[in-house]
């Protein structure tokens, strides 16, 4: 576990860096404090605070490195001269053990808390043995306390980043579902929009000479079948922008004659039963109703090479059960190799229901799905 380095120290770092070094300065240089120990000589008591105390300005980004120079400033001073015993090279050494604690691994921690017990006792040893050197067992119960704080601080700090994390993972997964829902909705739209323009297109090459009117007629079915296909389409692509068309309604069951209608157009013959209300489903089953439809209803003008469909949708009770039958001849097993059938199936599965699809004995084709309500 580390917390991410900054690529400079911080104000906050260097005001506390430079304060604790003018407070050493001015305890070496002008007036010791009272209680506080300058042993001198004075160029060797301001080389030890100055690097006892500026390297803090860098405890974020380098908070092992940092805690091991304070504390080897604290033990060679010790071991060169006369005692230094000033209580600012202390809190140095206190704000050192929070940083390294704080923002460092757990292994560095203890391997900085180790050189400190080190250094510590280098320069009690050395010491003065007057009441200006630090009392042992205090000062450890103090140190424990900051380092026990600053852990306190790097794990709070290591949840927050996995909660993070977590976040933008499931945003990340909520973007790709949106993603692939959408590329569902463009798969149904202009699949069946295509289908029905190459079946109409080929009805009116077939009697365009004997029956231009009749050619004219399917000339404008396919306009139709483009237009709302470009429609739909712009819509379920506005959903990826600002634009107005997403706050357009998506299809539902009451859309389901002007379907028909265009499969119809292309030369299947459709019966449709709707036994149940639109206005009373859930806006979810009903999109998913209208959608399995669809997808079914396409799949027979592009691979069946049927005359006549049939599309049954009634409530049984605490489900919606559609049924698209047709008679003509299957082309597969009802897995489904593209995006149509795995995607029916994926629909009706997040609404906690079913499709299963599948040859008929014989001839034909049906496509059966179950929505609970």
């Amino acid at each position: 576990m580390r917390v991410p380095s900054v690529p400079r120290p911080c104000l906050l770092d260097v005001l506390i860096a430079v304060g604790l070094w003018l407070v050493c300065l001015f305890n070496v240089v002008v007036q010791p404090f009272e209680g506080d120990l300058v042993g001198g000589p004075v160029w060797l008591d301001v080389a030890a605070v100055t690097v006892g105390t500026l390297p803090l300005a860098w405890r974020r980004r380098w908070p092992l490195a940092v805690s091991l120079l304070v504390f080897a400033a604290l033990a060679a001073r010790a071991l060169v001269s006369e005692p230094l015993e000033i209580y600012p090279t202390y809190v140095a050494l206190l704000v050192a053990a929070y940083s390294v604690a704080a923002f460092a691994s757990l292994r560095d921690a203890l391997l900085s808390a180790g050189f400190a017990a080190l250094a510590y006792t280098v320069a009690s040893t050395n010491g003065s043995g007057t009441e200006s050197a630090p009392e042992p067992v205090a000062f450890s119960i103090l140190y424990g306390i900051v380092f026990s704080v600053g852990r306190a601080v790097a794990m709070a700090s290591d949840r927050m980043r996995r909660v993070h994390e977590e976040r933008d993972r499931h945003a990340a997964e909520a973007v790709a579902a949106e993603r692939d829902r959408i590329a569902r909705e463009l798969h149904d739209v202009v699949s069946h929009s295509l289908a029905a323009i190459v079946m109409q297109s080929g009805g009116a090459q077939n009697v365009i000479d004997q029956d231009p009117e009749r050619a004219k007629a399917a000339l404008g079915q396919i306009e139709g079948s483009a237009r709302r296909g470009l429609d739909e389409m712009r819509r379920l692509l506005g959903m990826l922008g600002e634009d107005d068309a997403s706050l357009a309604p998506q299809p539902g069951l009451a859309d389901l004659p002007a379907l028909v209608e265009e499969v119809r157009a292309a030369g299947v013959d459709v019966v449709a039963r709707v036994e149940v209300d639109p206005s009373t489903l859930p806006a979810a089953v009903d999109v998913s109703a209208y959608r399995i439809v669809q997808e079914a209803l396409t799949n027979v003008m592009k691979h069946a090479g049927a005359c006549r469909a049939e599309v049954d949708v009634r409530r049984e009770g605490d489900e919606l059960a559609v049924t698209v039958t047709d008679d003509g001849t299957p082309t597969g097993t009802g897995a489904g190799a593209g995006r149509g059938l795995p995607g029916m199936k994926e629909r009706a599965r997040l609404l906690g229901g079913s499709v299963s699809a599948g040859p008929l004995p014989g001839q034909g084709f049906r496509v059966s799905g179950r929505l609970p309500l």
